[in-house]
This record gives C-alpha cells, sequence and structure tokens, in this order.
C-alpha cells in the first residue's frame, strides 16, 4: 500500500458521486433559495437542501474559526453577529484545477439568479490574479 496521495484518482471517485459539486451536471438541478439566514442552495428534483463535496484550498491566512470568529471590534455589532469563515481557492493537486474553475462558475451563476444587486463579495471573491470562494456559518 502507498502512502502517495493519488489525486486523479481521488478526483475520478467524486466525479461518480451526484453530490460533487464541480460538475456541469450537477448544477443543472440546484438553485438558490431564501433561508433563515440568507440563501441556500436547494436540489430542484428533490426539494432538499444540497449538500455538497468540493476539493479547494483553505488559507490559514485568512481562517476566522477561533471563539469569536470574525468578531474584530464593536464597531460592526456585537459579538452574536460574529461568523466562522474560510476563505478556499483553487487547489495546488492535479486534477482539480479545473473543477474549481466549475465550481466558482456554478456558484457565480446560482448567485446571479437570485441578486438583486450588482454588490456580490460575500461568497464569492475575483480579481485579475485570482478567484476566491468563502464559506460562513454563525458561531452563536
Amino acid at each position: 500500500m502507498s502512502d502517495q496521495f493519488d489525486s486523479i484518482t481521488l478526483r475520478n471517485t467524486l466525479t461518480q458521486h451526484s453530490e460533487y459539486a464541480a460538475s456541469q451536471a450537477t448544477a443543472s438541478h440546484l438553485e438558490w433559495r431564501p433561508g433563515e439566514k440568507g440563501h441556500i442552495v436547494y436540489d430542484k428534483c428533490t426539494q432538499n437542501i444540497f449538500i455538497g463535496v468540493a476539493v479547494v484550498k483553505a488559507l490559514d491566512f485568512k481562517l476566522n474559526c477561533g471563539t469569536l470568529g470574525n468578531h474584530l471590534t464593536d464597531k460592526f455589532g456585537d459579538v452574536t453577529k460574529a461568523k466562522y469563515q474560510i476563505f478556499t481557492r483553487k487547489p495546488m493537486v492535479a486534477g482539480f484545477h479545473d473543477d474549481f474553475d466549475i465550481l466558482f462558475n456554478v456558484l457565480k451563476k446560482l448567485q446571479s439568479d437570485v441578486a438583486t444587486t450588482d454588490k456580490r463579495k460575500d461568497l464569492l471573491f475575483e480579481d485579475k490574479n485570482e478567484k476566491m470562494i468563502r464559506f460562513a456559518a454563525d458561531v452563536f
């Protein structure tokens, strides 16, 4: 048994599952709907919340997952508004580079379908150098 990570085999396995989020086939049956605290991705076929799998690289320098989450000062609200946040970017392992772009574009389309303004910085970040996806959840 080898201890070497085989990203190509992992990707081939993941693409066989309907939960793999970086798939155009998966994207065709997803939609964002209003939820209790923002929009939630639903599977239109099952009418259930979509729980997907994605391979991304977490950025440890932007990791806000301590007990206070992203709460830095009272300037933006009290600690009850704190969120755990993880910023991610394209992974550096073979096989998943294009998948990150597919996932980013799937999320971008879903976001465009429900957005009422051009200010869409809470989930997707894009500039000429890179793309990032932000995942967040309330601390309290």
